[in-house]
């Protein structure tokens, strides 16, 4: 195999990107449930993705709800680059958000994090904030979904 300098260069930056991002990169998450008579709840969710290489934090905000007839519907996220779930059984949250810096990346992430959703059964209201670490990287157009 054969490949130019510039190939080189490129398949070299592409990696070292790929491996900063799993090192320093993380959301911060606070997500919050309402309920509402009995009936299910209302989800929202702010992320803030930090990274070295942003000057400032990028900004998502979601909501969601769930009902005991319906279950719960697919989260809707202003800017729609994120998506995240929560396993109530694992209590496993992951995350995965489209980024353009270092470069045109996809990164997921996941943390073990006890939500207190329990199926909507404690009709208490929840706030909770927490970190998810980018755990993954990978440039945009090797994603493989």
């Amino acid at each position: 195999m054969h490949f130019t300098t510039t190939t080189l260069l490129t398949l070299l930056a592409a990696v070292s990107a790929a491996s900063s991002v799993q090192n320093l990169d993380r959301w911060v998450v606070t997500i919050s449930h309402d309920f509402a008579g009995g009936a299910g709840y209302s989800e929202k969710l702010h992320a803030e993705f930090h990274s070295p290489s942003y000057d400032k934090a990028l900004v998502t905000d979601c909501k969601a709800s769930y009902t005991y007839l319906k279950g719960r519907t697919t989260p809707i996220c202003t800017s729609d680059s994120l998506t995240y779930d929560y396993n109530n059984h694992t209590q496993v949250f992951t995350m995965r958000q489209c980024i353009t810096k270092p470069s045109k990346m996809v990164v997921t992430g996941e943390s073990t994090v006890d939500i207190k959703v329990n199926g909507g059964k404690d009709l208490r209201p929840y706030t909770g904030t927490f970190t998810v670490p980018v755990t993954h990287g990978k440039l945009e157009n090797n994603w493989i979904a």
